[in-house]
């Protein structure tokens, strides 16, 4: 019997839809096959994270990156990072900046969290503050960083990015810092030198965080003082909270040694001077506050909140640094 065209085609639909049934009941766990096999490949990848030895490690970060499996190697990471010790921190940071971009995205955001963590930075509740003057500026609620940014902060941020510091002062004419100072000047814990404005910005956008305008700045500083300092107006206890002029010895000191303000917060007198803004939304005006280690900027008058100094973006030396806060 001649079978129409119409049939015949009706039978070979019928044969394909038999076929393909049929493959899906024999082997339904083709695409669960695939992933359990990849689930088991990036195991072992996750597994190779925890070799001594750094080239294995390293490989499986970047292979499981790859294949975007990012959580497993940031956790891994966070967890080595998460101490105490800045030589493993800093060895933290080598050994995933050397995975490549990927690597360094992940960095990134350990840093991030890390210099966001309460170890890092405290909550400083709204209020106002009264200049001077007698009148009154509002600041909001803001997250500032305890401790001065320190050589530590800025190698990693150097090493993710590749920014590097070509400090624009007159008298220096582009120098590298590490020209300059010995090798116990640049200490992890020392508060970073020779940082002009637009390092300190380039640095605060990388995070998603800011400078300070001046009164953000004297108010987080003050924690609630009405005096001269944030201890009051007893100059002969200056020493018990800022390295200057008197007990310095003419050079920067590692962040954190001296007492800390009401709020937590280390170095808001003395150490090196801070950069902040003069006005926030426009961002052209720089001022610095807290006075310095050394004697030109650090003087008793200095250190107090009724100082500051006003300079250009590009101005950089070993008495300027800087703190961040985050916020509105």
């Amino acid at each position: 019997m001649k079978l129409s065209k119409r049939i015949k085609l009706g039978i070979i639909a019928t044969l394909i839809i038999t076929g393909v049934v049929t493959v899906y009941l024999l082997f339904p766990s083709l695409e669960n096959s695939y992933c359990l096999e990849n689930q088991i490949i990036i195991q072992n990848l996750v597994d190779k994270l925890q070799s001594d030895d750094i080239k294995v490690r390293q490989a499986a970060a970047k292979n499981l990156l790859e294949r975007g499996a990012k959580e497993p190697v940031f956790r891994y990471y966070t967890g080595r990072y998460d101490c105490n010790d800045v030589k493993k921190r800093m060895a933290v940071v080598n050994e995933l900046c050397e995975v490549g971009d990927k690597g360094k995205e992940v960095m990134k955001d350990i840093f991030k969290d890390w210099c966001s963590s309460p170890s890092q930075q405290v909550k400083i509740p709204v209020g106002m503050l009264t200049l001077k003057n007698g009148s009154t500026v509002e600041i909001k609620s803001l997250w500032v960083d305890k401790y001065e940014v320190t050589n530590e902060k800025i190698r990693v941020f150097s090493a993710c990015t590749g920014f590097k510091r070509l400090f624009m002062d007159d008298a220096m004419d582009g120098i590298a810092v590490e020209e300059l100072f010995t090798e116990v000047r640049l200490r992890h814990d020392y508060p970073a030198e020779f940082v002009s404005g637009h390092d300190a910005i380039a640095y605060a956008n990388w995070l998603g965080i800011r400078l300070p305008t001046k009164y953000e700045w004297e108010y987080v500083a003050r924690a609630g003082s009405t005096g001269k300092y944030c201890f009051g107006d007893n100059v002969s206890m200056l020493g018990e909270y800022a390295w200057y002029e008197k007990n310095s010895g003419g050079k920067v000191h590692s962040v954190g040694q001296k007492k800390p303000n009401k709020w937590g917060l280390y170095d808001v007198h003395g150490n090196v001077t801070e950069w902040c803004y003069l006005n926030y939304k426009k961002r052209k005006a720089f001022f610095t506050k807290g006075g310095a280690h050394s004697t030109m900027l650090s003087g008793r008058d200095e250190c107090s909140f009724w100082k500051g100094n006003s300079l250009g973006p590009k101005h950089s030396s070993e008495l300027v640094g800087f703190r961040c806060v985050r916020g509105p």
